[in-house]
């Protein structure tokens, strides 16, 4: 598994309001390796809907932006290590999702159910695409855009010449917290070892 995890894409959720499709979204991502979610917080904080997600919270970081300015500070993080914004809109697009480049690592930023991806965060864009349809209806479910954008991203990554994979360190480090997560009560442990073994 930790071959397959990837930062070189990342998900931006953009205060998406129903819990179900952050759920989805983050199951999602787990599913195609990506290892990093950036979730801006909407009115509500996100709380995971166990039926929905069936675990991959346990498997993915969740990256939480909240109260004032949180729009720029995710913008910020996102810049500072090196990603590429991209929006996915109906409206608002320059090319498809088919057509985008993995000249640097992608940070692909979903909106909010009804008003789309919000004003701040399409200014803050470096590209915008759109998932092309042929039937009326306007958009798909933002939960189902997302997926249908990772498989379409990850799978082109994949037979790209990038080199999308984990560092060493980073799977280290990966490894060491899947583990620490995947015990109960590892404060007990870790305790254990500070009052016998590291003395």
């Amino acid at each position: 598994m930790l071959s397959k995890r990837t930062n070189y894409l990342t998900v931006v959720t953009d205060q998406v309001v129903d819990p179900h499709n952050i759920s989805a979204i983050c199951r999602s991502a787990e599913c195609f390796g990506v290892q990093n979610i950036h979730l801006i917080e909407g009115d509500f904080p996100f709380r995971g809907t166990r039926k929905i997600q069936r675990g991959s919270l346990n498997w993915v970081n969740i990256n939480r932006y909240d109260g004032v300015g949180k729009n720029q500070s995710c913008i910020k993080a996102l810049k500072n290590k090196g990603y590429k914004i991209v929006a996915v809109s109906p409206h608002v697009a320059s090319k498809s999702i088919s057509e985008l480049t993995f000249d640097k690592p992608i940070a692909l930023v979903m909106g909010q159910e009804q008003n789309g991806v919000s004003e701040e965060l399409m200014a803050a864009a470096d590209e915008c695409v759109i998932i092309s349809m042929q039937g009326f209806t306007e958009s798909l479910n933002v939960s189902v855009a997302c997926s249908i954008a990772l498989y379409d991203l990850r799978k082109r990554l994949e037979e790209s010449s990038v080199k999308w994979q984990l560092s060493d360190h980073e799977k280290q480090e990966l490894y060491q917290q899947w583990l620490f997560d995947s015990i109960k009560r590892p404060d007990l442990i870790i305790e254990h070892y500070h009052k016998t073994i590291a003395k």
